[in-house]
């Protein structure tokens, strides 16, 4: 980079990634109670900057790129001239020389393989007892009829209404039963879960 001439600055961002693939879920596997979270991440490779490490402007920045070197001879050994796969290159430009462009270079793609292996153990009984006593209990309501009032009818001014006959009782649906909506509680007292990570990566 010239610091005194931003004219040649447009190029790629350093984030322009063109292709990226992702997937992640859950397998359950039906022996041992294991658990699988693969995480799985492709790209293809970003950009980046191409420099010669030297400071020939002397703006005190050692990021200046080097020429296109177009009659280069790589059989020989050069100081100035450099072969690479992404060309071969200039260290010490010339004037009229072409710079090359802002993040020339293409990095490879990469590969991404995360895997979460994982089994959750339960240990510790509770007593059956203490496990009945914490469920709640479904409340009973007692409804008598007015004496003398027929059966299945209200009694007399301001008397409750009656599913049946004279003293029947008329109970809360689902007494004594789990709360509804609800999972019973757990007869395990203690919950231990074990995991592994494994990380796999090419380029």
């Amino acid at each position: 980079m010239n610091s005194y001439d931003t004219s040649g600055e447009f190029g790629r961002g350093g984030f322009d990634v063109r292709h990226r693939f992702t997937v992640f879920g859950t397998i359950n596997l039906p022996w041992w109670k294991v658990v699988l979270n693969p995480f799985v991440i492709a790209n293809t490779g970003p950009p980046f900057n191409i420099t010669t490490g030297q400071d020939l402007n002397l703006d005190r920045q050692a990021n200046e790129r080097p020429s296109f070197a177009v009659n280069a001879n790589c059989s020989v050994p050069s100081l100035t001239i450099k072969c690479t796969p992404f060309g071969n290159f200039n260290l010490k430009p010339l004037p009229g020389e072409t710079i090359i462009p802002r993040n020339y270079g293409n990095a490879p793609g990469s590969f991404v393989v995360n895997l979460r292996v994982s089994r959750t153990f339960q240990f510790g009984e509770i007593h059956r007892n203490n496990a009945a006593a914490a469920r709640p209990q479904g409340q009973t309501v007692q409804a008598a009829a007015p004496a003398g009032g027929p059966a299945g009818h209200g009694g007399g001014p301001g008397g409750p209404m009656v599913a049946g006959g004279g003293g029947g009782a008329v109970r809360s649906p689902g007494g004594g039963g789990p709360p509804q909506g609800g999972a019973a509680p757990s007869e395990k007292r203690f919950t231990l879960n074990a995991s592994i990570n494994l990380t796999f990566r090419t380029f």
